[in-house]
């Protein structure tokens, strides 16, 4: 959907205008259209209370009716509202003010009696930030006999934007241990030579800081 700019480039035996290119311009509209498609909420404070509205339109001949609308998550609830019988309705998303730290995702399924679209989906992906923010929340890799791997973990300030990184053990004495700091973007943990091995599954990597809740944070693998 949206705006849309397609090009056909032609060639002949014209001696004038051997290549020619058509242009097509237009804007492409869906019969049943979410708009936003997704929502993606950032920087959320631990305890915050919020909505987010999701329009659902239909341009179908004939009217629609929405026969369920359901959250994947028990943290995010999904209520409906009509706007326009058969016609315009208001998807309202609610997270809950528990929302853990770190990155809380599922999808609102729209159910419709409409053969144009049954069943939608709305993404909901919600950012909730502590004192620091760290990515990846776990380390992730396939197990492969004789090879090893290098790893990246970031600690970005989130609502302390001061803070220090006072030292990062590993879960084995083999693998090496980088920290870079990247000014105002935090640190940079490198961790080099990690062996693919299952051995380390459920291991954990340990950064500890100078910041009083998250003074410990571990990383799993």
């Amino acid at each position: 959907r949206g705006k849309q700019h397609k090009t056909i480039p032609i060639e002949s035996n014209d001696p004038v205008t051997p290549q020619l290119t058509l242009v097509m311009a237009g804007t492409a509209t869906a019969l049943v259209e979410l708009n936003p498609m997704r929502v993606y909420v950032r920087d959320l404070k631990q305890g915050d209370t919020r909505t987010d509205a999701v329009e659902l339109v239909s341009r179908a001949k004939a009217p629609m009716n929405v026969l369920e609308v359901r959250s994947s998550s028990p943290l995010v609830t999904a209520s409906l509202e009509t706007i326009e019988e058969g016609r315009h309705f208001k998807i309202t998303l609610s997270p809950t003010n528990t929302l853990p730290r770190g990155l809380t995702s599922g999808q609102v399924t729209v159910h419709t009696d409409s053969d144009a679209a049954p069943a939608l989906a709305v993404p909901f992906h919600y950012q909730v930030i502590g004192e620091l923010v760290v990515a990846p929340a776990q380390i992730t890799f396939r197990e492969a006999q004789d090879k090893t791997f290098t790893r990246n973990v970031i600690v970005k300030p989130g609502l302390v934007k001061d803070f220090k990184i006072e030292r990062v053990e590993a879960p084995l004495p083999s693998i090496q241990v980088k920290v870079r700091e990247m000014g105002a973007y935090g640190y940079q943990v490198q961790l080099i030579g990690i062996p693919a091995s299952r051995t380390l599954d459920k291991k954990e990597v340990l950064i500890v800081t100078n910041v009083e809740p998250m003074k410990e944070i571990r990383v799993p693998l």
